[in-house]
């Protein structure tokens, strides 16, 4: 739709409470009837008129699409008064803070109106009479204005208006539902996109169209409408003494949204013949008041003389002249030399009798042969008083509370004025949140003021929430809980859906059950004070008594969480009633598998689930779940020891699982080549026998494995050197190292002994 009607109302409320405006205000008054605001405001001299209707909403409905504006020349509009229809609540013409011109009525639109626009209307404001010109040429001034200014200019969103005029041509024929609202010297129906300044999503820029009768408003201060037309003048030619009847319309198009108007000067309704014509000084156009408004009579004539006319009529009427009011010329009047017109004002004496609406009736011939009327009409001016209505006492969902407002005495027309936002008019709509005092103000057309009081009494009304225990099995109690802000005193309209009351009243709390398995729906309604709550609700789950949500369930164990070095191992369940074992892989086997303390063993290690799950004569099953972490214990092989002749030994441990570390007893002076190869090199420093301790680890499963070996220097002999001796015997010269020595003869010619051997 219209995305862009969001930012437009948006920079309307910024206009207006940033601009402070050097104008004055427009003043609408919705209280006459269209019927008076046409015979008393519109309609000026040379024409009668008959049969008003209006569509649309007017005064007595709350919301006005028609009324009478006054001090339009303290703004820019270019009318000072007149009548004003609109497709919206004319009440938000005056650009006051907090009001927009976008009121959507869900009206019915108007056919002319769809055609001018190629488009459907909405909200349509549809002013009609019957008119008898008595000259030739019938006209008025008009000022056309809307919202839809600068937005949518050249956009299928044009609200439209125009002028209707059904009749005999004087040319020829007749006219039907002519439109007579166009430019100056053209055929072109004034509108939104043939008159305006280009399109703008704020004020305008251009470019130009027919704006020399456009009048750029944005931010005004004193008219809501973005922009209208400079004042126009919608003329139509016709026959003298034959009747016309005339549609003067306007609407929304495309949608009900943004609105417009027209306004039309008051007393421009006429033609050039001779006639009378009222008009008041109070703004209702109704009446003069007694010491308070004034009535002036203008005698007009479609000709200038250059001598003095005489123009003569009849007064009648319930009132009389020089005792209602100062004397006035009785037979006739004359209007001065090249001049069409004269006036007398007519000011009503406050006399503080009860007469009722007194009237001057004027009556001058007509320029069809007939006579033309006019009437002047004299309010009393008594003692204006106001009654607000008797206080209301109402539940706060029975609101809003209509307030009305009767008044008496005064001079009309009464405005009435209520405090704490209740707004203005006879009848308003107020929601207040507690008990409030509102005073009405109502003020006449003299400035008389009366005011009265009515309290709204507000009753907050209850609330019926509560709580209800769910799920539940067969027979098993569900606790009903309220918990609004109802008193114990208040009526507590429970609906259990069946339920058995086992204990409980009032607000609770109650203890039911049903024997049926279903959900239950359960409702409840409190009154308090005379005032109803909403209707609060809560379902109750039941469960069939042998369900798996009604078990006894069974309370399994199996047991604690193990580490093992085997493959094999006890499990330490304890059961509660029978139960089974399964494994996760399942490649376990059972010794028992119903036993909660089978024995198991896998083929290889890792971590297991063991799962005991047991049932009960309810076939109500549990399990729980053991984990149990299987580590092969490793067989540690130091190999073989011995003795060496060296300080190096090659160790001959076999690894099994998991990792090896030698150790050595004692360990000074010794380095093994690597120390976590079960099949490494060692060396001494020292001699000695040596325990060596290969030892592996698989997973904190541990297992050692010893082995010794001694370790012997290698003695290095000498014999001495060779001799040649002349005796038999010899002293040899051998030099020891370590250890212990013999000597042995390997060869010679004779037994040899040694001594010491």
């Amino acid at each position: 739709m219209r995305y862009f009607k969001a930012l437009k109302i948006i920079l309307i409320i910024i206009g207006i409470l940033w601009t402070t405006g050097s104008f004055g205000q427009l003043l609408i008054n919705t209280s006459p009837t269209p019927t008076q605001m046409v015979q008393n405001v519109l309609v000026g001299g040379g024409v009668t008129v008959s049969n008003v209707t209006f569509q649309g909403a007017y005064a007595s409905t709350g919301v006005s699409q028609i009324g009478i504006f006054t001090n339009g020349s303290t703004t820019n509009l270019g009318l000072d008064q007149g009548i004003v229809i609109a497709s919206g609540d004319v009440n938000n013409i005056p650009n006051t803070p907090g009001t927009l011109m976008s009121t959507g009525l869900a009206g019915a639109g108007s056919p002319e109106i769809d055609a001018i626009a190629g488009n459907t209307s909405y909200d349509a404001a549809v002013l009609e009479f019957d008119f008898t010109p008595l000259d030739n040429t019938v006209s008025f001034n008009y000022v056309f204005a809307s919202e839809e200014y600068n937005d949518y200019v050249n956009s299928s969103y044009n609200d439209a208006f125009g002028f209707f005029v059904t009749g005999p041509n004087p040319l020829g024929g007749n006219y039907v539902n002519q439109n007579i609202a166009i430019l100056p010297g053209t055929t072109t129906a004034v509108s939104i996109n043939n008159v305006n300044n280009g399109y703008s999503s704020g004020c305008s820029t251009g470019p130009c169209n027919n704006c020399a009768y456009f009048v750029d408003n944005c931010n005004g201060s004193t008219i809501i409408y973005d922009a209208f037309t400079t004042v126009l003048a919608a003329q139509c030619d016709v026959t003298a003494c034959v009747p016309y009847h005339i549609k003067i319309a306007v609407a929304d198009v495309g949608d009900g949204i943004l609105d417009s108007g027209v306004f039309l000067e008051a007393n421009s309704f006429s033609t050039d013949a001779t006639d009378i014509q009222v008009t008041y000084s109070n703004p209702s156009g109704n009446a003069a008041g007694e010491g308070c408004s004034t009535a002036t009579v203008t005698v007009s004539t479609g000709n200038t003389l250059p001598t003095p006319q005489v123009i003569n009529y009849t007064m009648t009427g319930t009132a009389t002249n020089g005792v209602d009011f100062p004397i006035i010329p009785a037979t006739s009047v004359t209007i001065p030399a090249n001049s069409n017109s004269t006036s007398f004002t007519i000011t009503p004496t406050l006399d503080a009798l009860t007469e009722g609406t007194e009237t001057v009736i004027f009556a001058i011939p007509s320029a069809c042969g007939g006579t033309s009327y006019d009437t002047v009409y004299i309010a009393d001016n008594t003692v204006l008083s106001v009654n607000a209505g008797t206080d209301q006492s109402l539940c706060a969902s029975a609101l809003p509370a209509i307030l009305t407002a009767t008044s008496s005495g005064g001079v009309p027309a009464i405005n009435f004025d209520w405090n704490n936002g209740g707004g203005n008019g006879a009848s308003v709509q107020v929601s207040p949140v507690s008990t409030t005092t509102y005073t009405v103000t109502a003020t006449d057309a003299c400035g008389q003021t009366a005011t009265d009081n009515v309290i709204v009494n507000v009753t907050p009304n209850p609330t019926s929430t509560f709580t209800a225990t769910t799920p539940i099995c067969e027979n098993d109690p569900c606790i009903v809980q309220y918990t609004g802000n109802a008193g114990a005193g208040a009526t507590y309209n429970w609906n259990f859906n069946g339920a058995t009351v086992q204990s409980g009243s009032g607000q609770g709390p109650y203890t039911i059950t049903w024997g049926t398995a279903g959900v239950y729906n359960l409702t409840l309604t409190v009154i308090e004070n005379g005032c109803t709550s909403s209707q609060s609700s809560q379902s109750v789950t039941v469960y069939a008594a042998g369900s798996p949500q009604c078990c006894t369930m069974p309370t399994p164990n199996a047991g604690q969480d193990q580490t093992v070095c085997l493959l094999t191992t006890t499990l330490q369940g304890v059961a509660s009633t029978a139960g089974t074992w399964t494994s996760s892989p399942a490649t376990a086997i059972f010794t028992n598998a119903t036993s909660p303390t089978s024995s198991v063993t896998v083929p290889a290690g890792g971590t297991y689930q063991f799962t005991w799950t047991e049932s009960n004569s309810a076939s109500c099953t549990a399990s729980d779940i053991v984990s149990v972490t299987f580590n092969q214990s490793p067989i540690a092989n130091a190999g073989a020891g011995g003795q060496t002749c060296s300080h190096s030994f090659n160790l001959t441990g076999v690894a099994s699982v998991g990792t090896g570390t030698w150790t050595a007893s004692p360990s000074t002076g010794v380095a093994f080549a690597n120390v976590n190869s079960a099949a490494t090199n060692v060396t001494v420093t020292t001699d000695g026998v040596y325990t060596f301790t290969w030892t592996e680890n698989n997973n904190g499963c541990t297992s050692s494995a010893n082995v010794n070996v001694t370790f012997t220097s290698q003695p290095v002999s000498n014999a001495g050197p060779d001799a040649a001796v002349c005796q038999l015997n010899y002293t040899l010269q051998g030099v020891p190292s370590i250890g212990t020595g013999t000597w042995t003869a390997i060869s010679g010619p004779g037994n040899v002994s040694f001594s010491p051997p």
